[in-house]
């Protein structure tokens, strides 16, 4: 129930549609001990909320240490090809997330911005209005 809350909670807070929770990846949430509690938990989904972008949040959204709650290691995204990937650092703004995420996605395209638009599942519209916005 916390999990949906957060992703909603994340929805409403960017504007962006609430992503529901694949129930693989929701497996991964319940089986992980939360050391950090319900801070974690909230960091988590807002994380894997932005990495799914409105799509439902699958286990490859989850952060590495959920991911292995089961031991289960999930599917490779068929949009990432080998090798590109996103470190996000704790406590990292969602404004500083969300730039990095299109900046890499930017350069994984070659700056073509309507196939980026598409791996992040928004809009060209809106990958133009962040380009501008966040100064790429």
């Amino acid at each position: 129930m916390l999990a949906r809350y957060f992703a909603d909670e994340y929805a409403a807070k960017n504007g962006t549609a609430p992503s529901s929770i694949d129930p693989r990846a929701l497996e991964l949430l319940m089986a992980h001990p939360w050391p950090g509690n319900v801070r974690e938990l909230k960091n988590s989904i807002e994380r894997s909320a932005l990495l799914a972008a409105g799509r439902p949040i699958l286990p490859e959204h989850l952060p590495p240490e959920v991911q292995k709650a089961t031991g289960i290691v999930p599917a490779k995204p068929q949009d990432a090809p080998a090798g590109d990937v996103v470190s996000l650092p704790v406590g990292m703004s969602m404004d500083h997330a969300e730039r990095e995420m299109i900046r890499t996605t930017l350069l994984h395209t070659a700056g073509n911005k309507t196939r980026a638009a598409k791996i992040l599942g928004i809009s060209l519209k809106t990958m133009h209005n962040k380009v501008k916005k966040f100064e790429l």
